[in-house]
């Protein structure tokens, strides 16, 4: 999966929480393993900023920052403590646990083809 659908769940489901965890450093460093950073990142309800549960003095980021720049360092993401997508290890694909929270209506996929057919009008 990519990470626009875990920015379309979370756009349809404001009203939630949203947590995930990063793997380590070590796991990183090492381009393989399944250890996980020891801090909690969470999005709370109607936000659009992460935050770590460990430490409130640091400053919300936006997650479309995060999504962008670190997809491949997720190891999870959860709404509402029940986990919704993960990855096996570092460097696999992040596979969806729960299908009906990631499916998309036929307004959806409507929205999202115009959406692209404009994009790339733009581009021309």
């Amino acid at each position: 999966m990519k990470y626009k659908e875990i920015l379309r769940v979370m756009a349809k489901n404001s009203d939630k929480e949203f947590g995930f965890q990063f793997f380590s450093e070590r796991t990183e460093n090492l381009k393989s393993g399944n250890e996980l950073a020891e801090y909690h990142a969470y999005v709370p309800k109607g936000s659009i900023m992460a935050k770590f549960k460990e430490d409130a003095t640091i400053p919300g980021v936006p997650i479309l920052n995060i999504l962008k720049e670190e997809w491949d360092s997720i190891a999870y993401f959860s709404m509402n403590d029940k986990k919704i997508c993960r990855r096996a290890a570092y460097g696999s694909d992040m596979k969806i646990l729960d299908d009906e929270i990631f499916q998309e209506s036929k307004y959806e996929k409507m929205l999202e083809r115009a959406s692209q057919h404009f994009e790339l009008a733009e581009k021309l």
